[in-house]
């Protein structure tokens, strides 16, 4: 029968190492901060202009995900849960999809799609597993490039979770590239 808290006593520490809700729910607890903008505030220059960039990393998991599985990487592919690529059990499956790439969206695939509707769409559908190691990997190298453009323009993040951030800089028109001027005006 099913596994439950009540016949499995290793049932909550299984659900929790497996979850990407509580992978994502948790996020804030391992990542470190670059500190406040309270700080920034008085190294920054006059005639300076504060902007905060939203940095959202669309397709994360499955970008992640991909790097162990290269093969893949020109089919639609689906990160869930059940991983099993066996149309006859994937058929009326309710395992919900965390992500797909692009090449699955094409095919009418989205996040939050039970598999086997998700199947009905795209028959092709490659539905791979988590990578929550790489998440973090991949997540922390983000931050620190983040981190370090930030520093750049006497700024900060934010980190809002493994595949967003809020990047603040301060930007002085006379003394930087004017395309990033232009970009983040």
């Amino acid at each position: 029968g099913a596994k439950t808290v009540g016949n499995d006593p290793n049932f909550l520490d299984s659900y929790f190492s497996n979850s990407r809700l509580s992978y994502i729910g948790s996020f804030q607890q391992r990542v470190k901060s670059s500190g406040s903008a309270k700080g920034v505030a008085s190294s920054v220059r006059a005639g300076c202009k504060k902007f905060v960039m939203l940095v959202d990393m669309d397709c994360f998991f499955a970008s992640v995900v991909l790097r162990k599985y290269p093969q893949h990487r020109s089919k639609p592919v689906a990160i869930a849960h059940a991983h099993s690529n066996n149309q006859a059990n994937n058929a009326n499956s309710s395992s919900e999809l965390s992500t797909c790439n692009y090449l699955a969206r094409q095919k009418g695939v989205k996040k939050g799609m039970f598999l086997g509707d998700a199947i009905i769409k795209c028959p092709d559908l490659v539905v791979l597993p988590y990578d929550f190691e790489g998440f973090q990997e991949v997540s922390g190298i983000v931050a620190d490039q983040l981190r370090l453009y930030a520093e750049q323009y006497n700024g900060c993040i934010e980190q809002v979770s493994c595949d967003e951030a809020y990047v603040e800089i301060n930007v002085d028109p006379n003394d930087c590239n004017n395309d990033i001027y232009d970009f983040v005006k």
